[in-house]
């Protein structure tokens, strides 16, 4: 029974050093890790520099606040700028036509995709336009569609292949235009 008890202390005594051990290797790796943290004025340098950023977050949705009145009288005086969907596309087709002739230049087709935007209350359409002509009138044409006093977005501009293969067509550019103009009101 003696044997029993001073194996049983032998054993609960290594238990315990390993248990002090292993609190005393704690204690240091908390006490390291509390010391390289930031100092209390590296931490207030660091609280004032978000404070910063969030007072400049602030300060630009006030500015936002204050110019959407401007922002949403901007939008109604395009919204009042669209041509009727009911006269967009001969509007449309009759500033082309009177383009194309100022620019010196042929558009052999204008095609026309409406879509409709209903929540927005207007129409989005896709306008294709094939013209053919020097280089000097395709750029004088797209020069006139950017000053026009209607709302034009160039999509992709692209050479085309000469399908009629004419003969003394030297000099002679086709391009494709993809634009996309927008009306008020539906289709």
């Amino acid at each position: 029974m003696a044997r029993h008890f001073r194996s049983t202390k032998i054993i609960l005594m290594a238990l315990f050093t390993f248990l002090a051990l292993s609190d005393a290797s704690m204690i240091v790796y908390l006490f390291d890790s509390a010391s390289s943290s930031l100092s209390p004025q590296q931490k207030l340098a660091a609280q004032d520099a978000q404070i910063k950023l969030l007072q400049a977050d602030v300060a630009r949705a006030r500015a936002i606040r204050l110019s959407m009145p401007g922002t949403k009288a901007d939008c109604d005086r395009f919204d009042d700028s669209l041509p009727l969907a009911r006269q967009g596309y001969s509007v449309i087709t009759t500033e082309f036509e009177q383009l194309g002739r100022e620019s010196g230049l042929q558009i052999s087709s204008l095609d026309f995709r409406p879509i409709d935007l209903a929540a927005r209350g207007m129409t989005e359409l896709a306008v294709d336009v094939k013209v053919a002509g020097t280089y000097k009138s395709v750029v004088r044409f797209i020069n006139g569609v950017q000053r026009s006093h209607n709302y034009y977005v160039l999509d992709t501009l692209s050479l085309a292949k000469d399908t009629a293969g004419t003969p003394g067509s030297t000099g002679t550019v086709n391009v494709d235009l993809h634009l996309k103009s927008y009306f008020k009101g539906a289709t």
